[in-house]
């Protein structure tokens, strides 16, 4: 929540001349274009979940492509081995502090803004999802770019040299994976 994984995951897709996938655009859109707090209230966080489940294992049949998956995604151990089995997962890393900052002030209507204590909701969540987020191939932190920046909101020169350089990062070390 509040990496930044759709904007660098377009700017990767388009870097790497590949299609770009996001998994919970595609799950929404399974869900008739409801809101995810919608999808939430209405058929309950496990729907969404096992509907997020079954978007990667389609997008898993595929190649050549960059997938932003929602935070809760790659947090359990199936579709965490789905995706290790099957690409080259990222973790954009930044301190937890920054992440609810960015969080708070998205334009996304996020579920867990809707939570009594959202902060610590946050902070809860984030340490669960933590050591799954750990197994990624590849870990780059986003936490110099501003979380505008991030999201793709500022389109002034320090915002897309942030986000030039936090994908040029993800090729340098991708390109490390495979000469290893």
């Amino acid at each position: 929540m509040g990496a930044g994984k759709t904007t660098i995951g377009k700017l990767l897709a388009k870097a790497l001349k590949r299609r770009f996938y996001d998994t919970d655009h595609l799950v929404i859109k399974g869900f008739g274009n409801k809101s995810v707090p919608r999808i939430f209230a209405e058929n309950g966080e496990p729907a969404f979940r096992q509907a997020e489940k079954l978007v990667l294992a389609e997008l898993c049949k595929r190649s050549d492509f960059v997938a932003s998956t929602g935070g809760g995604t790659l947090v359990r151990p199936d579709t965490m081995e789905m995706a290790l089995a099957n690409g080259v997962v990222i973790y954009l890393q930044a301190p937890i502090e920054v992440l609810f900052d960015r969080v708070i002030h998205s334009v996304k209507d996020r579920p867990i803004l809707a939570q009594q204590n959202t902060e610590q909701a946050f902070r809860e969540r984030f340490e669960a999802r933590e050591a799954f987020y750990q197994m990624a191939h590849i870990h780059v932190s986003t936490d110099t770019a501003g979380g505008a920046a991030i999201a793709g909101d500022v389109e002034s020169r320090d915002a897309r040299n942030s986000r030039d350089l936090i994908v040029a990062e993800i090729i340098r070390q991708m390109d490390n994976l495979v000469s290893a």
